[in-house]
């Protein structure tokens, strides 16, 4: 997992290696119901989920797969304000 400022946003991003999904595939990632293998345990929520939650905090959310095979999910959040404390 790996954190940094971007401007007024932080952006976080967190690897899986080895998810089985295509890049092709990753937009489907945050559909309700949907799952990156189709075995295994999972409801195929948690990524719809947390997309919501992103998009009411006033960010994004995104995944990408690398040549290695690891999927990397990053999100932004607005960064809270100095408030001279």
């Amino acid at each position: 997992m790996r954190c940094e400022v971007r401007g007024r946003m932080v952006a976080v991003e967190v690897k899986n290696p080895g998810a089985g999904v295509t890049d092709d595939e990753t937009h489907r990632l945050f559909d309700a119901f949907r799952r990156g293998r189709e075995e295994g345990p999972g409801s195929g929520l948690g990524l719809a989920i947390a997309r919501q939650i992103v998009r009411a905090h006033g960010g994004r959310i995104w995944a990408r797969v690398t040549e290695g095979d690891e999927m990397v999910i990053t999100f932004t959040l607005p960064a809270a304000e100095d408030k001279g404390r």
